[in-house]
C-alpha cells in the first residue's frame, strides 16, 4: 500500500496473503464440490458433509503449504502456477480413496467417482481463476 501523503510504503505481511488465497480456494472447492456431492447423492447425510469437510480440509491445506513453497521459491508465473498439477496428481486418487471408504449411502464406486468429477471441475475452474483470485488477494490487502 503507498500512502501519497506521508510517503510510506506499507507491505504486508506474506503469511497474510497465503492465509486469504487459502480461504479464496478453500471456498470456491468447497462450493463447487459440495455442489457434486449434492447431485451425487451424497448430501442427505450429515455425516458426509463431515467427511467433505475434513477431507479437503486436509487437501486444500495441503495445496495451500505446497503453492505457498513454490511461489516463495519461484515467484507467481506460468510455471510455478503449473505445480499445481503434481499436487493435483496426489490429491485426485487421496480423495477418491478416502471418499470411496468414508462416503456413506451409495455404493463405493459412486463415491470414487464423486471424488474424480468433483476434483476435476475445481481443479479446472481453480486453475483457470488462480489469476485473478491472486489479483484479487493483491488488491485487498
Amino acid at each position: 500500500t503507498v500512502d501519497y501523503e506521508t510517503k510510506a510504503v506499507t507491505v504486508p505481511p506474506v503469511w497474510r496473503a497465503h492465509a486469504v488465497q487459502l480461504l479464496a480456494t478453500l471456498t470456491t472447492t468447497l462450493v463447487i464440490e459440495g455442489i457434486v456431492l449434492v447431485l451425487f447423492g451424497f448430501g442427505r447425510q450429515k455425516r458426509n458433509w463431515l467427511v467433505f469437510l475434513l477431507v479437503n480440509l486436509v487437501t486444500q491445506g495441503g495445496l495451500a503449504l505446497w503453492t505457498a513453497h513454490t511461489f516463495l521459491l519461484h515467484g507467481l508465473s506460468g510455471w510455478s502456477a503449473l505445480s499445481i498439477l503434481p499436487a493435483e496428481l496426489v490429491i485426485f486418487p487421496v480423495e477418491m480413496i478416502a471418499y470411496a471408504l468414508l462416503l456413506t449411502g451409495q455404493p463405493r464406486s459412486r463415491a470414487a467417482a464423486y471424488g474424480f468429477l468433483a476434483n476435476l471441475f475445481s481443479a479446472v475452474l481453480g486453475i483457470v481463476a488462480i489469476g485473478p483470485v491472486w489479483r484479487f488477494i493483491q488488491s485487498i490487502l
